[in-house]
């Protein structure tokens, strides 16, 4: 029982992180991408803006190209190029996509915490 517990606090404040942030990421695809794009920039592979369009889970090609400009439009991401080839455009999270996810991380250390 206390698991369970534990995951409705976990999930209650998701939903007031999310709340709190709802002008920036008002979607749930943009998120799924913002996700996608900080995972693999965490495990050192940046995805490029081709990879981020050809991801079917999250929408049409037209569709995720146009959550790559939401979240650019909303700073959650910005572009990088690799030093030898300026063609490619890379996916970063901002810092301040980062720290929406410092506090998920928060929630979750805390939802965590056996009483």
């Amino acid at each position: 029982m206390k698991k369970r517990e534990s995951l409705v606090r976990f999930l209650q404040s998701v939903s007031k992180i999310e709340e709190a942030h709802y002008s920036i990421l008002p979607d749930n695809d943009a998120k799924s991408l913002l996700m996608a794009v900080t995972v693999a920039y965490e495990n050192g592979v940046p995805l490029n803006v081709s990879q981020a369009m050809q991801m079917r889970r999250i929408g049409s090609p037209a569709k995720n190209h146009r959550k790559i400009n939401d979240l650019l439009y909303a700073g959650m991401i910005e572009l990088a190029y690799d030093a030898g080839n300026r063609r490619t455009k890379f996916l970063i999270p901002t810092a301040a996509a980062m720290a929406i996810f410092d506090e998920l991380v928060v929630a979750l250390a805390q939802a965590c915490q056996l009483d």
